[in-house]
C-alpha cells in the first residue's frame, strides 16, 4: 500500500530541496545531470517528448520536456518550489482556491490535495489548447469532483473577450494578452491570434454560490492588474490569502508596474509580504521589481 507523506513531511523535503537548489546554476544542473542534458538536445531538436511525473501531492503530472512548466517538474520534481510551500502552508483542509492561470494543473493538483474532497478548487486557464492539457491531468487523475475547470480569462470585465498570442503548447508559458515576456524565445515562432472570453472572479464567485474564498494564486503573464481589479469584492468580502507572480520586465501593452499591483489589492486591507526560507516577511517599497512571487495577507 502506497504511503502518502504529510503535510509536514512534504515541507521538510522541499525546505531541504530549496537548500540545494538556490546554491547557483551548477548545483541545480547536478541535481539532475542527465535530465538536463537532455532537455538541452530535447530544445536543439525540437522534439516535442512527452513526460508523466509523479508529484509531492501523490497525483501525475503529464507534460513536455521541452515545455517551460514541465522540464523544470521533470528534473526536479517540483515547480516553483517557493510557491509550492505557500500553497501546502497556507491552504486548508475543506477550503476553496481559486487558481488563475492554472496552465497544466500543477498548482490545482496540489491544492486539490490540501482540500481534499471536502474542498473546491476552480480552475481558470484561458489558452484552449492549455485547456486541454489541464483538463488531461485533472480527469486522469480523479479531480473532476474537487477541480472545476473554467476555459476563460479572468478580467475586470464580464461577458467580454480579449485578444491573445498563442505561441503553441511548447512556449505556452509565454502566452499573453500582452507582449512576450521573453521575446527572444518567442522570436520567429509563428504565433496564433486568438479571441478569448472574460469573466471577473467577483462575478464567478456570486455564480457559483460560494461563502467562502480561502486562497488565491494569480499567474497571468502580465495581466495581473485587471484580473485583481476584476476580485476587489472578493479580496475586502472573503480575505482570502492571495499570491501572485509579478515583476517589471517591460513587457509591451503591459503599462501597470508592480508597485501599482500592490497598491491596488492593499487598498482591499492587505499587506504585501515575500517567503525568506522558513519566514514570511514584508516586501519592501520599490520603484522597480524583479520577478517574484507576492503574498498578500489580510491586515488584522
Amino acid at each position: 500500500m502506497e504511503v502518502i507523506q504529510s503535510r509536514e513531511e512534504i515541507l521538510v523535503e522541499l525546505y531541504n530541496r530549496e537548500l540545494r537548489f538556490n546554491r547557483g546554476r551548477l548545483s541545480r544542473a547536478l541535481l539532475a545531470p542527465f535530465k538536463n542534458c537532455l532537455f538541452v538536445l530535447a530544445r536543439i531538436l525540437r522534439l516535442k517528448i512527452p513526460v508523466t511525473v509523479k508529484l509531492q501531492s501523490g497525483y501525475k503530472f503529464q507534460g513536455f520536456i521541452t515545455e517551460a512548466v514541465s522540464s523544470v517538474i521533470w528534473r526536479y520534481g517540483f515547480f516553483d518550489i517557493g510557491s509550492t510551500i505557500s500553497f501546502i502552508r497556507e491552504i486548508p483542509k475543506g477550503g476553496v482556491v481559486i487558481d488563475v492561470g492554472a496552465h497544466f494543473g500543477y498548482f490545482s493538483m496540489l491544492a486539490a490535495r490540501c482540500v481534499g474532497p471536502s474542498g473546491k478548487v476552480i480552475s481558470i486557464e484561458a489558452m484552449p489548447s492549455t485547456f486541454d492539457c489541464l483538463k488531461k491531468n485533472i480527469v486522469d487523475n480523479g479531480l473532476q469532483d474537487v477541480c472545476e475547470l473554467v476555459n476563460s480569462a479572468a478580467s475586470n470585465n464580464d461577458n467580454g473577450s480579449l485578444g491573445f498570442t498563442d505561441y503553441g503548447i511548447e512556449l505556452s508559458s509565454l502566452n499573453s494578452a500582452f507582449g512576450s515576456r521573453n521575446p527572444k524565445l518567442t522570436s520567429g515562432v509563428v504565433a496564433e491570434k486568438i479571441e478569448v472570453k472574460t469573466l471577473t472572479i467577483d462575478g464567478l464567485v456570486k455564480s457559483r454560490g460560494l461563502d467562502r474564498v480561502d486562497f488565491v494564486k494569480v499567474d497571468a503573464e502580465s495581466s495581473e492588474y485587471i484580473v485583481l481589479e476584476g476580485m476587489r469584492e472578493v479580496l475586502t468580502s472573503f480575505k482570502p490569502i492571495v499570491i501572485v507572480e509579478l515583476g517589471d520586465n517591460d513587457v509591451v501593452g503591459a503599462e501597470r508596474k508592480t508597485i501599482e499591483v500592490i497598491e491596488l489589492v492593499e487598498s482591499c486591507g492587505y499587506k504585501a509580504m515575500f517567503r525568506d526560507g522558513k519566514d514570511v516577511r514584508e516586501l519592501p517599497k520599490k520603484e522597480l521589481y524583479d520577478y517574484c512571487n507576492v503574498l498578500f495577507y489580510p491586515e488584522a
